[in-house]
């Protein structure tokens, strides 16, 4: 019985000393209502469960201005606002 023990207090102590896997964070700012699109980020959370979604829902003018201002960028933008959009992709955040 002491053997168990010293073999799982080693095994838990290893164990306690790896450094935690990073999780990849994913960061979508967009002009679009969570429940619209809460299929499709399910959907993405269940088939890339190594990656922190943080979905952000914001007007389309907070969105344009996070494309520019935000250190670091998001990732992902969604926006209705297509004028705003393809600026954006003029002046290269795209």
């Amino acid at each position: 019985m002491q053997r168990v023990s010293v073999v799982a207090l080693l095994i838990g102590g290893s164990l306690a000393s790896l450094p935690s896997l990073a999780v990849t964070p994913l960061v979508v700012e967009a002009a679009l209502d969570r429940q619209v699109v809460a299929p499709l980020l399910a959907t993405f959370e269940q088939a890339h469960p190594g990656i922190e979604l943080s979905y952000r829902d914001r007007s389309t003018l907070e969105v344009d201005r996070l494309v520019v201002a935000a250190d670091p960028p998001p990732d992902v933008v969604i926006s209705s606002a297509m004028p705003w959009q393809m600026n954006r992709i003029n002046q290269g955040y795209a």
